[in-house]
């Protein structure tokens, strides 16, 4: 029998939302990951699947801004300086041979970022509580509480999590689907089965 306390609890929790983990695999069939990317919220939980992994894809996209489309801009060099004050359209520079225009997004980039988590470490995975941008929604440290998680609580998404967290910034961020060639090119057949799977079924089981 359930507890007057438990009831509010409960309650409570739907209030707020029910999803509080996303887990995890990249790749599809033979070149699917054996490994497992688990991440949670720092508190609260989200009111749809589809709201969980749009949040954790802006902080996979914050993260991707910062550790890899940022960090080569950054001009110390005086030659450098000299580049961008004499000549807009460069995009080294013609002295040291730095990159000084910033790189534009790009959606395999992205993947392959995402992809590359499975074989982080602690130290190599980097900053996890935000960037100068934003304070993200999920942290990859604590997979330990999807031990005794209902399932209710858990987006699980078995294959194509790079695609899915692609799809999912898109949906987020227009700037950025813009961008991509082939999702222009395509129109409102753009989208993801795999994505489609987690906002209209809230989990992706494709076995």
């Amino acid at each position: 029998m359930t507890s007057d306390k438990e009831n509010v609890l409960e309650k409570a929790k739907l209030a707020c939302g029910r999803y509080r983990l996303v887990m995890m695999t990249c790749g599809y069939v033979e070149s699917n990951t054996t490994s497992w990317l688990i991440f949670t919220t720092h508190d609260g939980h989200f009111a749809t699947a589809a709201e969980a992994v749009i949040e954790l894809a802006l902080d996979m996209y914050a993260k991707f801004e910062e550790d890899v489309l940022s960090t080569e801009y950054v001009f110390h060099k005086d030659c450098c300086k000299v580049e961008i004050a004499g000549n807009v359209a460069a995009v080294f520079c013609s002295k040291c041979g730095t990159r000084i225009k910033v790189k534009e997004f790009d959606p395999e980039e992205f993947m392959e970022y995402v992809r590359s988590l499975h074989s982080t470490t602690c130290d190599s995975y980097g900053e996890s509580e935000g960037t100068a941008n934003r304070s993200f929604a999920f942290w990859p440290w604590r997979a330990n509480e999807i031990i005794g998680a209902a399932k209710d609580e858990v987006v699980m998404i078995a294959e194509n999590g790079e695609v899915v967290l692609l799809h999912a910034l898109y949906d987020a961020r227009s700037d950025l689907k813009m961008l991509d060639e082939n999702v222009v090119e395509a129109g409102d057949n753009w989208r993801s089965s795999d994505w489609d799977d987690v906002r209209q079924k809230g989990t992706n089981f494709s076995y």
